[in-house]
């Protein structure tokens, strides 16, 4: 059975990350961070299992 995964948009993930909005898709273009989903023609969020993953592994980095 499929779980229902929350998404994020921009407005909230800035709420949670230190980066501007050109870092980030910067830092995606380079394969550092979750990409978003296009959820329609002008909607994109973030899954925030992914979001939580790649937190959760940079705590691991920094120990």
């Amino acid at each position: 059975m499929n779980q229902l995964v929350k998404y994020i948009r921009w407005n909230d993930l800035k709420e949670y990350l230190p980066f501007s909005k050109s870092t980030i898709y910067s830092m995606i273009k380079e394969g550092r961070f979750p990409a978003p989903i296009k959820l329609s023609v002008r909607v994109s969020a973030w899954s925030l299992e992914d979001v939580n993953e790649w937190l959760e592994a940079r705590k691991q980095d920094s120990h």
